[in-house]
């Protein structure tokens, strides 16, 4: 297949701008990206212990497909002599960052025969740049690797071959995406749904499908097993954890329709209302689209499960530019021979909405995860010889442990002793160079703490997250600054 040279250019320019989020990105956007995956290939390598695990991993909950992949990285890493923490963690995300955008480019030219030649270029451009997707897509975590997977799963079938080693392709394809992240069993149902009630394939292509699919799952017992040196079935116990005994309820309940507020609020909402008008018109327009019957079990799914999270959306996120521009091309047909108000009206509304996305896309793709606790931990380990130190929090401040108790082992190179702000001996800041005061952002102000700065002589040394994204991230995520980490330090 050629490309043009338009096509060419977007590639490398999508490739560079995904390896910028990369480096930007350093961190992670929740716990479970960390602790359930880089924390538990420490595990295998010698330098973590049981107990300095999540409660998941004594109730072999969680797929170990990633921590093993994990483990075989660092352990390649660490044979070269690349032993720094940071260095490994950003390794993993251009990692990721390749594969996503290989995999989105495989899967647009595998939607080409959808799109309108004259709307191709810009189709092409927003499956790498609606504004989240660089950020979610460097995330080496359960969450992007199963939705990359799926996507190169219903690549596969959009590229309609018949033959019995391409069924089995597709499900090994979907086999991993579940194994990568067990919800995905939804995406999975939705697609064999569409193949033989839609799609009408013959049953023997969907038994193809069926021993590619349970090959994965059979490997991913298999890689359970060492993992835990057990046999385990950790899809089985996922299921009767979380929802027979709903254990992930203690982690905070939401009503069924929450996800469509999620969307509206943490996309920007005139990006949000985009993509939920969008999903609308094509499930009264297309019905029999793939891309509907694939999501409706997984939104119906996730709906249903009281515990709700951003994160458990991200699998999908890569279909969102296919319903914005399957919904554009149904707008544009019935407003081809509308008046010449309502077409510039629509081109006013695509610009704005061009720009939104632009600020967003430049934001989003140059903030630490999360908080940015991993960026105060480089900070301090840049501004320290010392191999013992002596660490000032305040209301769960400290960036190596945020959960009180459950330690970022990874990226901890020194003897740590920690001290609550308020009950801190003055006399350990005689060692100076050696004693940092992390604090949020919402407590610099209080009268206390700055007394305290200016009795021990501190002085500003970094924040986690750069003041001037404050406003912006509100609105593109809904970011609350006042968990921004600020690091001091005695001056010398």
């Amino acid at each position: 297949m050629t490309t043009t040279k338009f096509e060419k250019s977007i590639f490398i320019f999508a490739l560079a701008w995904y390896l910028i989020t990369a480096y930007f990105s350093n961190g992670y956007y929740h716990a479970d990206e960390h602790y359930q995956i880089i924390e538990f290939a420490k595990l295998k390598r010698g330098t973590n212990i049981p107990s300095d695990l999540s409660w998941e991993y004594h109730e072999q909950i969680r797929s170990t497909i990633q921590p093993a992949l994990c483990f075989v990285i660092l352990k390649s890493l660490h044979l070269i002599s690349i032993t720094d923490p940071y260095i490994q963690a950003l390794l993993l995300r251009i990692l990721t960052c390749l594969f996503a955008v290989f995999t989105i480019s495989f899967f647009s030219f595998s939607c080409k025969k959808y799109i309108h030649p004259k709307n191709w270029n810009t189709f092409y451009f927003l499956s790498f740049f609606v504004w989240f997707l660089p950020f979610i897509n460097v995330r080496f975590s359960s969450e992007t690797y199963s939705g990359l997977l799926f996507l190169l799963a219903i690549s596969m079938i959009l590229r309609e071959r018949n033959s019995s080693r391409h069924f089995i392709i597709i499900g090994i394809l979907l086999g991993l995406s579940f194994i990568f992240r067990f919800q995905t069993i939804a995406l999975t149902f939705g697609i064999i749904a569409w193949l033989m009630f839609v799609k009408k394939t013959p049953i023997n292509k969907c038994l193809f499908l069926f021993i590619g699919f349970s090959t994965s799952v059979v490997i991913g017992v298999i890689i359970d097993c060492w993992f835990y040196n057990n046999f385990v079935l950790t899809a089985w116990k996922y299921f009767y954890s979380n929802i027979v005994n709903d254990v992930a309820s203690n982690f905070g309940t939401s009503p069924w329709y929450y996800y469509f507020y999620y969307i509206f609020r943490y996309s920007f909402f005139p990006i949000g209302i985009a993509i939920l008008l969008s999903f609308i018109l094509l499930l009264t327009k297309q019905p029999k689209s793939i891309f509907i019957w694939a999501v409706i079990p997984f939104i119906i799914l996730h709906s249903i499960i009281p515990h709700k999270e951003l994160r458990f959306l991200f699998p999908i996120v890569l279909l969102i530019p296919v319903f914005l521009m399957l919904a554009f091309q149904e707008i544009k047909n019935q407003t081809e021979y509308s008046s010449l108000i309502l077409k510039r009206s629509v081109s006013f509304l695509l610009i704005s909405l061009g720009v939104i996305n632009l600020i967003g896309l430049t934001v989003a793709s140059t903030k630490p995860a999360g908080n940015g606790a991993i960026k105060i931990t480089e900070d301090i380990d840049k501004n320290t010889s010392c191999n013992q130190i002596c660490l000032i929090e305040k209301n769960g401040s400290n960036p190596f442990d945020p959960w009180d108790g459950l330690i970022a082992k990874f990226y901890l190179q020194h003897d740590l002793t920690t001290f609550d702000l308020n009950s801190f001996p003055a006399s350990e800041m005689l060692n100076n160079e050696c004693t940092f005061l992390v604090l949020k952002k919402e407590d610099v102000k209080d009268s206390v703490v700055c007394n305290f700065i200016k009795q021990h002589n501190l002085q500003h040394v970094s924040q986690s997250v750069p003041a001037w994204m404050d406003g912006l991230l509100n609105l593109y995520g809904g970011y609350d600054s006042k968990q921004t980490l600020i690091l001091y330090k005695k001056k010398i």
